[in-house]
């Protein structure tokens, strides 16, 4: 860990962002190019054209000579001529870019796991269903189909499990992480996708609104999608659980791992039966995340002090982000971690009381 005797960066335009979950990320603004102080005096490129008109006029000879030795071209849109012409060759066909071939973001990783915090600070764990889903042996060239429509078996599989949760009254957010079954992929050598899914599915008068074999029917339904003719049993490949302890720990885990499985497929030639989306979230929490999201230019010299003296009151854990400049020196880009309980809801309790101060200042 760099400290602050070694790390060079100034202390000003820090800004800090502060996440429902208590992760938080302390970084340098942009520095946006400044505007000159005085306006480009037009008047010299008047004379100089000016003069090249009269030096052609009186010796044409001496204009070209000038001309190719200071680089000007001599033929009216010359850089045309080099680009070929638009009725003999075809435009070069441009291919879209493959999204996921990387894994999970870290920046999916984060919103999913503030998802699931925030859904289970309001509902309780009690009531979070966990469930996960895989794909039933098939023979290879339907299960790349399968893969390939995988996005479409998710949606598919949302929607069933919104339509069910809100005919008992609950609200049918749902939060997915896709994620390749290792332990079958190094067996079989075919790699197969599991997807976990967390939704508040308890009652609240203790019953569950989707049974085991009504899960087990939407999972196969929404398989259908891909494959139309299904003859193979889905009860083996759905499963639901009660969560016993964090719901963002339930989907962390399988965010964490799978990087070098992904590495591998796409080495082998199995990128295409890779998930564009390796994660989804209902709209609705998504804003929420967003709107309990708070960014602030203050604290961030107080919290970057606090992580180079390795403060335990302040951070439960960070990290920095720096680049090596060369003679022992390292360049400060960010800090990030998570901040101690009892700090993070200060600083939110302070920037929230700021806002509305400013609000009401704004109004009167």
């Amino acid at each position: 860990m760099a400290t602050s005797s070694n790390v060079l960066g100034g202390r000003s335009d820090l800004t800090t962002r502060i996440f429902p979950n208590g992760e938080c990320v302390v970084f340098r603004n942009t520095i946006k190019k400044a505007r000159p102080f005085t306006k480009a005096v037009r008047k010299f490129n008047y004379v100089w054209l000016f003069a090249c008109w009269d030096m052609f006029q009186r010796d044409p000879e001496l204009f070209r000579a000038v001309s190719l030795f200071m680089g000007l071209s001599l033929v009216r849109n010359f850089d045309n001529l080099l680009k070929p012409s638009s009725d003999k060759l075809a435009p070069t066909e441009k291919k879209a870019r493959r999204y996921g071939r990387n894994g999970i973001t870290r920046s999916g990783a984060r919103t999913v796991r503030q998802g699931a915090y925030l859904m289970q600070k309001r509902f309780g764990i009690g009531r979070i269903t966990f469930a996960t889903v895989t794909l039933p042996d098939l023979p290879i060239e339907t299960m790349g189909v399968v893969h390939d429509q995988w996005h479409k078996i998710v949606e598919r599989y949302r929607l069933l499990i919104r339509r069910a949760l809100k005919e008992d009254g609950l609200s049918g957010d749902m939060i997915s992480v896709s994620e390749i079954q290792e332990k079958r992929y190094k067996k079989t050598g075919v790699p197969v996708l599991h997807l976990h899914s967390i939704w508040v599915g308890r009652l609240s008068y203790g019953q569950w609104s989707i049974s085991t074999k009504a899960h087990d029917d939407i999972w196969r339904k929404a398989v259908g999608v891909a494959i139309k003719t299904v003859s193979v049993s889905f009860k083996s490949a759905a499963n639901l659980q009660e969560v016993k302890s964090s719901a963002a720990g339930y989907l962390g885990k399988y965010m964490s791992k799978g990087a070098a499985v992904v590495s591998s497929l796409v080495d082998n030639g199995f990128d295409g039966w890779l998930p564009r989306q390796w994660w989804n979230m209902s709209r609705d929490l998504v804003r929420w995340v967003k709107a309990e999201t708070l960014t602030t230019d203050e604290f961030g010299d107080f919290l970057r002090d606090a992580a180079n003296g390795d403060s335990k009151d302040v951070w439960d854990f960070f990290g920095h982000v720096q680049i090596d400049i060369g003679e022992k020196q390292q360049y400060w880009l960010a800090t990030y971690g998570r901040l101690n309980p009892v700090v993070a809801q200060e600083l939110r309790d302070y920037i929230n009381l700021t806002r509305q101060v400013q609000h009401v200042t704004l109004s009167s």
